[in-house]
């Protein structure tokens, strides 16, 4: 990691800024692996008493935001890390604290050896949601890429 903890938390409480709003809670982060977490909170449930999928979703764009900044946030003088687009699907209704699993398959050394390139990587990062007894509720797909300046 490049990044230090209280710099990339600080980063992507600034990037995303429903971070604050969610009480969205970091928990671990790895070059390849991000882990946040939401506790169920009454005014962000839906008419199925569940999270809201807009909450969720959120919850997931900040774990792979985390592993954007975290491995990327040195390198702004060279490049603008941009999330390119995200789909999400729901296998069950979210209740309790839910725990958002970020990972990412190319390694940070691999991105960046496209960009010395001359060539603007794209790369996708899987997000697991799962409830506190391990069922998974969703799935965030995160579509990533670095604008080189």
């Amino acid at each position: 990691m490049n990044r230090d903890t209280p710099t990339l938390l600080s980063q992507v409480m600034g990037m995303v800024p429903m971070v604050q709003t969610l009480n969205i809670e970091f928990i671990d982060f790895e070059p390849q692996r991000a882990v946040f977490q939401m506790a169920d909170q009454a005014e962000f449930r839906d008419q199925t008493e569940g999270i809201d999928i807009g909450a969720l979703f959120t919850l997931g764009e900040t774990a792979a935001g985390a592993l954007l900044f975290g491995n990327f946030g040195d390198y702004l003088d060279r490049v603008t890390p941009l999330m390119a687009g995200g789909t999400m699907t729901v296998d069950e209704v979210a209740r309790g604290t839910i725990t958002a699993t970020a990972t990412m398959v190319p390694t940070p050394a691999e991105i960046l050896k496209q960009v010395d390139a001359g060539v603007r990587p794209e790369w996708s990062v899987d997000v697991t949601l799962a409830d506190e007894h391990g069922t998974v509720t969703g799935r965030v797909v995160a579509a990533m890429t670095l604008r080189i300046n």
